[in-house]
């Protein structure tokens, strides 16, 4: 599996974390930061199992991480930093 589809999963997997908060359902999200470490090759046939944690969640930015795994071994891991532009908005200062 490409690196980039394994980052993308992840955070795919940390957006549904957040859109799954009271409010947040159907929100748009853009992921603004990551920094990931890929640690073995995924080849077809192997189980990826992904863990996602939300760290910090404020004003619309969420700090979090995720792992994943491949027959018990990490793969890759990833910290990511996600956004809700529409609640970011909210409070950066006026123009």
């Amino acid at each position: 599996m490409p690196g980039a589809l394994q980052l993308e999963s992840l955070a795919q997997m940390l957006t549904v974390a957040i859109t799954t908060l009271p409010g947040l359902k159907g929100k748009v999200t853009h992921a603004i930061s990551h920094k990931v470490r890929f640690r073995k090759e995924v080849v077809p046939g192997d189980k990826f199992q992904i863990e996602t944690f939300v760290d910090s969640w404020s004003r619309g930015v969420c700090q979090g991480r995720g792992i994943a795994r491949t027959n018990g071994d990490i793969a890759c891991e990833a910290e990511m930093v996600i956004v809700i532009p529409d609640m970011l908005e909210n409070y950066l200062p006026k123009k």
